[in-house]
């Protein structure tokens, strides 16, 4: 039942670090190498990184203890587990559990660029009605009839442009 809030971020506002090995990566949120991405002040702690692994480069990334993870592949293909038998392609996801282990990774002979994302699960119930999430069948109802009434959202406009 908090504010809702939007942060708009600029392609030009996302800041890359190139580590040694290859990977060359784009922070959206969260901290790599002591480069801090612009999204910021998420309750769940997220991390969402865009990487890019030029041919046949290995790469790790830990993931904090209690943290689902998830990397999505948006061109080329890698193998995203040592004892994996196929390696992941373009357009595939795959979901890491709560191991608190690292995501391993290693480009093909044609490198690969996938999302990562990586936050901790809220545990909270879910209702959900188009493009409103609440906790409760109730929360939910009185979200709709605040949107017809035009009070969902309580913050003025003027108040959000002048905390921007």
């Amino acid at each position: 039942m908090m504010d809702p809030r939007y942060q708009e971020i600029k392609a030009g506002e996302i800041p890359t670090v190139a580590l040694p090995g290859g990977a060359s990566i784009r922070v959206i949120c969260g901290t790599i190498a002591g480069v801090s991405g612009p999204v910021r002040d998420i309750m769940a702690g997220p991390e969402y990184l865009d990487i890019s692994l030029g041919p046949s480069i290995q790469f790790s990334h830990p993931v904090r203890p209690g943290y689902m993870a998830a990397v999505y592949v948006i061109h080329g293909s890698g193998r995203f587990d040592p004892h994996q038998g196929e390696e992941m392609e373009n357009g595939t996801i795959g979901l890491f559990g709560e191991s608190g282990d690292v995501v391993d990774v290693r480009a093909s002979k044609s490198g690969v660029r996938f999302l990562f994302f990586s936050g901790k699960p809220l545990r909270e119930p879910i209702a959900w009605g188009g493009p409103i999430v609440m906790n409760t069948q109730e929360e939910l109802q009185q979200a709709f009839d605040e949107y017809e009434r035009g009070t969902f959202i309580r913050v003025p406009a003027s108040d959000r442009e002048q905390s921007s």
